[in-house]
This record gives structure tokens, C-alpha cells and sequence, in this order.
């Protein structure tokens, strides 16, 4: 069996991983993406679920094993509902996470955040399974 690259060390092939540069501890889905939101926020809401607040101090203690760290925060939505209106939801989202993150110990200044809409589904819109995995937020490390 071959070995693969896996320069991240995050589980996924770099020849198959969509989000390159992962810090070590942060969890990823099979994309290889540090994703919170699977189930985070319910249909058209942008509050954090209490049920899901470990995960959310697993990513504060990433950040702070990783001083250095500094990560955007990417809202997104399905695709159902307005355009304009899953912008906004989405820009909710994110700040929700930013919100978590910085009143548990993470200095602003280490964290952007930025709503996408429905721009950038990570699954296709043709299923409820994959409609609440498109209601995420996904973690990029800012990478110097």
C-alpha cells in the first residue's frame, strides 16, 4: 500500500486535501477542511447550539497551542431562501463563531470573519443531509 503526502497531517492526501495548511490538533472533515458548522446552526439560524460548545473550545485550544495562529472565519449557507438574505445569515454565522472564540481567551486580532452566502457550497444543494452540511463555518488558517 502506498503511502500518500499528507503534508498537514491532517489524515487527508494533499493530492485530494481542498484545504491545505491545517494546524496540527485542528479537526477536518473528509475535504481535509477545519469546518465547525455540521449541525451547528439549525435551518435559518445563526445560534450556536450549547450541545456543540466542546468543539468550539477544541478550536480555542488549538489557537492557543498555536500562538502564532491567525484564521479567518468563513460563513455559508444553503441555498435555500433569498440570496441576499443567506448573505446576511451567513455573516451572523461567522461572527457568532468570532464572538465564541473571543470571549473564550482568542484575541480578535487573530480572527477575521466573513459571510459567503450560498457562493460556496461544499456539498451539492440536492439532499437535507448535504443542505445542513452547507450550513458551516469553515476555519482557514491565515497562512504567512
Amino acid at each position: 500500500v502506498e503511502k500518500c503526502i499528507d503534508a498537514d497531517g491532517d489524515g487527508v492526501c494533499d493530492d485530494v486535501d481542498k484545504c491545505l495548511g491545517t494546524p496540527a490538533g485542528a479537526k477536518v472533515d473528509e475535504r481535509g477542511c477545519w469546518v465547525i458548522g455540521v449541525q451547528f446552526f439549525d435551518f435559518d439560524k445563526a445560534v450556536l447550539k450549547p450541545m456543540y460548545y466542546g468543539d468550539l473550545d477544541e478550536v480555542a485550544n488549538v489557537m492557543k497551542a498555536n500562538p502564532d495562529l491567525k484564521v479567518d472565519l468563513n460563513g455559508h449557507t444553503c441555498d435555500l431562501g433569498p440570496e441576499k438574505y443567506n448573505q446576511k445569515l451567513s455573516e451572523r454565522r461567522a461572527k457568532a463563531v468570532f464572538d465564541y472564540l473571543t470571549n473564550h481567551g482568542i484575541d480578535s486580532q487573530r480572527l477575521t470573519w466573513k459571510g459567503y452566502g450560498e457562493t460556496q457550497p461544499a456539498y451539492p444543494n440536492t439532499s437535507a443531509d448535504n443542505r445542513a452540511k452547507n450550513r458551516r463555518v469553515e476555519l482557514s488558517p491565515i497562512l504567512k
